[in-house]
């Protein structure tokens, strides 16, 4: 983590380890709130924010990606909205404590399974750990788009067992019936392809899209 410096990721200040031999960071402070918190106070939001959002967390991925690292659990909680007198919301992606480096993958089993159910890739789901790679992320911040469109997650149901397994198995929910959305929808439906080939490689393609 202490490698990524970039605007739209929480900047690791320091690591050491105290006299007591206790590991700890130390963070830049950001105040505001979580997507999750905000999501808390109401079902959904404007598309204008949503691509906000969307661009910054691309941003921040793509230059994680470009250092070989994937964060593997992307979710609202991780994703902090960070306000900016006299401009819009700064987006901060933090919690890289899962994340997979490629200097460093005899850490985690290869069958494992990590992250969060409704923003888990199929690989991810079923612990496939060398497919895990950039297009996971896409696919959590594809969730993530479509909740804060809808107030839903794709997958229309909550216990986790199920959330797995229509992840695996099932295609997403239709976005809306809202036509002004389908384009955002085709965009959507293509970076939860169920196989990582049928998405689009870098976060950075999907954040124009």
């Amino acid at each position: 983590m202490a490698n990524i410096r970039h605007p739209n990721v929480g900047t690791l200040v320091d690591f050491n380890v105290t006299l007591a031999g206790l590991p700890f960071l130390v963070m830049e402070y950001l105040p505001g709130k979580d997507l999750a918190d905000i999501l808390a106070t109401r079902p959904f939001l404007a598309a204008t924010q949503v691509s906000s959002i969307v661009r910054q967390v691309a941003c921040a991925l793509d230059t994680a990606h470009k250092l070989g690292i994937v964060h593997r659990d992307l979710k609202p909680e991780n994703i902090m909205v960070v306000p900016c007198e006299g401009q819009g919301d700064l987006i901060k992606v933090i919690d890289f404590g899962i994340s997979k480096a490629r200097r460093f993958n005899h850490v985690t089993s290869a069958s494992m399974v990590m992250g969060t159910p409704e923003f888990m890739s199929p690989e991810q789901a079923q612990g496939r750990q060398e497919e895990v790679d950039s297009r996971s992320d896409q696919f959590a911040l594809a969730v993530i788009s479509y909740l804060l469109l809808t107030g839903r997650t794709p997958w229309g149901v909550t216990a986790p067992v199920e959330i797995l397994h229509r992840v695996v198995h099932s295609p997403p929910l239709p976005l809306t019936h809202d036509a002004t959305l389908t384009p955002r929808e085709a965009v959507l439906l293509r970076a939860l392809d169920h196989c990582p080939q049928g998405r689009d490689p870098p976060a950075r393609a999907f954040r124009p899209a």
